[in-house]
């Protein structure tokens, strides 16, 4: 073997190597892709719910479900939202996201009337007080012009931020707006 040989020979393992690696490292993607999409949380639809958040925190929740339901169809999903580890009284604001879904279709949550929605938020227009708990809603909704494919699976995520009720968060948040 001469030198000009050798320097062929290297690149040809060096990119075989590449090449090896490459597949394996785009194999494990594919896998876990796969398995993301086809995840299931730990609550389905129809189960009682509880979010339990702390002061200046985020806390997700997330359901799984088919798209097989109809248009304006409610289904029955109670989400509470308590405080039992603060000893603070909470701000409280929900926002929520559907993934497995392009067309950027919203579910409408039925909640009551302590709750406004503004913007991308749905707003506790009262303060949570520490130990506290309340209902966020009864039902979701399906958007009348429902996008929702029967033979996929989507996933509900469900957001909700807690600030401590001070006048700065207050201001922050826009709650006097809310507020009666």
């Amino acid at each position: 073997m001469n030198k000009t040989h050798i320097g062929w020979l290297f690149a040809v393992i060096a990119l075989s190597i590449l090449l090896v690696v490459s597949i394996v490292l785009g194999m494990n993607g594919y896998y876990f892709s796969m398995s993301f999409i086809q995840a299931k949380s730990d609550i389905s639809i129809g189960e009682t719910a509880n979010i339990e958040v702390l002061p200046d925190e985020a806390s997700v929740l997330s359901f799984t479900f088919d798209g097989t339901y109809m248009p304006k169809e409610k289904l029955p999903q109670k989400i509470q939202i308590s405080a039992k580890n603060s000893d603070k009284d909470l701000l409280i604001r929900v926002k929520s996201r559907l993934f497995g879904d392009e067309t950027d279709d919203k579910l409408e949550f039925l909640t009551d009337d302590r709750f406004v929605y503004d913007g991308e938020y749905y707003y506790f227009k009262d303060v949570l007080g520490f130990g506290g708990r309340i209902l966020f809603c009864e039902y979701i909704q399906i958007p009348e012009e429902n996008n929702l494919s029967s033979k996929e699976k989507y996933i509900l995520s469900i957001l909700v931020e807690a600030v401590e009720n001070t006048q700065e968060n207050q201001i922050k948040w826009g709650f006097g707006q809310f507020s009666e």
